[in-house]
């Protein structure tokens, strides 16, 4: 989903076509919104899997707190997007490794070779 303001000051909203298929709306379709601050800690929901193996590797939870906060949501979206449990374990374990060695960008975390 997209919001911006068009040249006249409007503001405007795109929603993809998943969105607008569960909800059966239409182009034009008028929409009743509230806005909230997002309040959570890291604007996603930290999926437990990464959670459980941060709390447990103490030296790559230590690294994924001191990164920014666009590094964090990065490295959770990493695992967010990986439907099956097993493979978010898998993609969590990567993660801390990488961190340990020194890798803290989510674009290279799942480069081979490195």
């Amino acid at each position: 989903m997209c919001i911006y303001q068009n040249e006249r000051g409007r503001l405007l909203c795109d929603i993809n076509s998943k969105i607008c298929k569960q909800f059966s709306l239409k182009q034009g379709s008028t929409l009743k919104a509230t806005f909230a601050d997002d309040e959570s800690e890291y604007q996603f929901q930290m999926p437990e899997e990464l959670q459980e193996v941060l709390r447990t590797d103490e030296k790559a939870g230590k690294i994924f707190q001191s990164l920014s906060p666009g590094k964090q949501r990065g490295l959770i979206a990493l695992v967010l997007q990986v439907k099956s449990m097993d493979k978010r374990i898998e993609q969590s374990l990567k993660i801390a490794e990488k961190l340990r060695s020194g890798i803290h960008s989510p674009q290279l975390v799942l480069k081979k070779g490195i």
